[in-house]
């Protein structure tokens, strides 16, 4: 059996030099400026914004919509799954009592005539 001969930890340790780790890199305080697009990339300007609403629905589209969100996002600030502001949008259901006070308080006045 051979034995093998390990070499002192002191041997391991890179030697000390006087440089900062910074002086190895001097592309860091590089910066750059990119240009960004005003709305995500995914954001659809095919979208129409209803004229007159009429409904709960057309009253959430409509500032949905000028305000640039997606419906995911406006799901997350009421609190809500995303089908169900899909369905009110599309004006399939009505939204629920607890629900509908998250929504006058988003839009700001209450849609119902």
């Amino acid at each position: 059996m051979r034995r093998v001969r390990l070499a002192a930890p002191s041997a391991l340790v890179p030697p000390k030099t006087n440089r900062l780790p910074s002086d190895a890199l001097p592309f860091c305080e590089l910066q750059l400026k990119v240009s960004r697009l005003k709305y995500p990339c995914r954001w659809r300007y095919a979208q129409v914004v209803p004229k007159e609403a009429n409904t709960i629905g057309d009253h959430l589209k409509r500032r949905r919509l000028r305000l640039h969100l997606f419906q995911a996002d406006v799901a997350k600030l009421l609190g809500v799954d995303i089908g169900s502001v899909r369905k009110w949008e599309e004006n399939i259901s009505q939204p629920a009592q607890i629900s509908l006070f998250r929504i006058i308080d988003w839009l700001g006045y209450d849609p119902r005539p």
